[in-house]
């Protein structure tokens, strides 16, 4: 199991068309990690609605002239949001146009199931044996662990101003470190 502070270990998933990511690939972004039991349910859609909704909001700032810090312009060009589930990816492409979701990449751990091996969240006992528990992962860009949140319940949402705050709080090391360079 990944905690706060450790290296982010890398890892392979599938796309809705089958194209292969790695988390490395993403090294100058800071991630955001939605560790999901299925984009099937009413609580893990909720989830990737609520952070779509975020990015989609962000992006509309971004676009506007009362950006002036360009902190949502930063934030858009600097931030991405990652779903994994072991959802099959025709599942993925399905879901995502059920419910509108376009600032969310949707990944499947079905193939490796690294992901789910390496950052601890694949549940091993009781009725949910083998399937992905609800997470979320703040990576930061030098590919730390900055946030991690794990439910108390399966059925438990999580602290999205936490989340986006320790996002926030790793753009501004970002950008600290711009002007330092």
């Amino acid at each position: 199991m990944v905690e706060e502070g450790q290296d982010a270990p890398n890892f392979s998933a599938l796309t809705e068309t089958f194209k292969n990511v790695q988390l490395f690939e993403s090294s100058e972004k800071v991630l955001i990690i939605l560790a999901l039991m299925s984009v099937d349910t009413p609580v893990c859609e909720t989830i990737v609605r609520h952070f779509d909704a975020e990015m989609t909001g962000t992006i509309e700032r971004a676009s506007r002239s009362d950006d002036v810090r360009g902190s949502a312009k930063m934030f858009v060009e600097t931030v991405e949001i990652w779903s994994v589930s072991l959802d099959l990816p025709f599942t993925l492409g399905r879901c995502r146009e059920a419910a509108n979701v376009k600032n969310v990449k949707m990944l499947s751990d079905f193939r490796t199931r690294e992901f789910s091996e390496r950052y601890g969240v694949s549940i091993s006992t009781g009725i949910h044996t083998g399937i992905i528990s609800r997470a979320v992962f703040v990576i930061g860009k030098n590919m730390k662990i900055a946030y991690r949140w794990d439910p108390k319940n399966l059925s438990d949402e999580p602290k999205y101003k936490d989340v986006i705050e320790v996002t926030n709080r790793e753009l501004n090391r970002i950008s600290i470190g711009n002007v330092k360079a």
